[in-house]
């Protein structure tokens, strides 16, 4: 795994930002988004944020989901914007924004309850009728097992959610219906005024350490001191590279030697563009001037051979998986999301979670999704490594 701008495993520092996001801890949220973005890793960054808020947050953090569409759907990536999204959702999170409906719906083996049929909106019939009830009850997993089923008509959620919820209503499923359906249909089960407030709650400012951290971090560019926090060994599980292999063996020495290899610099997004900048790796590498050239410019303090082991445990270190044990999707998803609750669905995320055991994450989630788009990628990709 290719590592970042300032050397630590480019998978690693992906799963520190959205852990961190989840357990509320905004300064080193604060801190990964920016060694995503100073190592040109705007692509992975978007990925981050989108995906753990769907799986973490979802109908908990609306309104920051409407301001990240926003920013995601602009030419140029404004850092600071990155940034203040971040450290928002992890105050978001911190204050109770957490949800797991999205999890809970899909995987959820409790089968869909009795609907009483209410007075709907006018000309809906059949399966149509079912889901209008089922979201005037709040009943989030009956009424996406009928929207799921594919059979209801083009315009019906769109006409549900006016009914229901009025403007909101028809802003939220022009936000939500095309990528994320099932969050649509888990807010509209939500009572009126609940998803009134949760909508134009305003996004949280950005508290004044993160401020003055960005502003140390800006002026430590490049150099060791700016490696201020440790990858949470947590994080790893599953998700990383290092996160499937062994707790007895280490990644210290691929800080080690010659840096400029596959699997160390090379590869690399930041460092690739450096290279190329410079003549290419073959230049720094053959080239003694090229190659004093490039490490007197890029490793001003020292390179990591002669670094303390404690400096080179920041990024590199132990495994995840004890002796002979298979890493397992279920127990990473227990370990994320396994305890918060959902806001419409009672008790059901863990449920949802046991059904996943012997699935692929590509036939557990893909008849749940309209269309198929899933952001936690490096999941499916375990599931081809373990799983098939």
């Amino acid at each position: 795994m290719p590592l970042t701008r300032h050397l630590y495993m480019e998978d690693e520092v992906v799963a520190a930002m959205q852990w961190c996001i989840l357990r509320g801890k905004y300064v080193e949220s604060a801190f990964w988004c920016q060694e995503l973005l100073d190592s040109g890793m705007a692509d992975a960054l978007l990925e981050a944020m989108r995906s753990i808020w769907l799986f973490g947050f979802g109908i908990g953090a609306l309104p920051w989901y409407k301001a990240f569409q926003t920013f995601a759907e602009e030419d140029v990536l404004d850092a600071s914007e990155a940034v203040r999204l971040v450290v928002a959702l992890c105050i978001i999170g911190k204050a109770g924004g957490r949800d797991t409906s999205f999890l809970s719906m899909i995987g959820s083996p409790r089968p869909p309850d009795r609907v009483g049929m209410c007075i709907t909106p006018k000309g809906l019939k059949g399966v149509d009728a079912f889901f209008a009830s089922a979201v005037k009850e709040g009943r989030a997993i009956t009424a996406w097992r009928a929207y799921s089923q594919g059979s209801m008509a083009a315009d019906t959620l769109a006409r549900v959610s006016a009914w229901k919820h009025g403007s909101i209503g028809e802003e939220l499923c022009t936000l939500l219906q095309e990528k994320y359906p099932a969050v649509a249909v888990a807010a509209l089960c939500l009572p009126r005024e609940s998803l009134e407030e949760r909508w134009n709650k305003p996004l949280p400012v950005t508290p004044p350490e993160v401020e003055d951290a960005l502003v140390d971090w800006e002026a430590s560019l490049g150099r060791r001191q700016r490696r201020s926090f440790s990858i949470p060994h947590e994080c790893l599980y599953l998700i990383t590279e290092r996160g499937r292999t062994s707790v007895y063996s280490s990644t210290e020495s691929r800080l080690r030697g010659s840096l400029e290899r596959p699997g160390k610099l090379w590869g690399s997004v930041f460092w690739d563009e450096i290279a190329e900048e410079m003549g290419g790796w073959e230049a720094i590498r053959d080239d003694p001037t090229a190659r004093e050239q490039f490490y007197d410019t890029y490793f001003p303090d020292d390179i990591p051979d002669e670094w303390s082991k404690t400096d080179r445990e920041r990024s590199h270190g132990l495994g995840a998986l004890q002796k002979d044990e298979t890493p397992s999707p279920s127990r990473f998803l227990s370990k994320w999301f396994g305890n918060i609750p959902s806001a419409v669905i009672w008790d059901q995320c863990k449920q949802a979670i046991d059904t996943r055991n012997g699935k692929t994450w590509v036939d557990w989630v893909a008849p749940h999704t309209a269309p198929f788009e899933l952001d936690m990628r490096r999941i499916i990709r375990c599931d081809f490594i373990i799983l098939q």
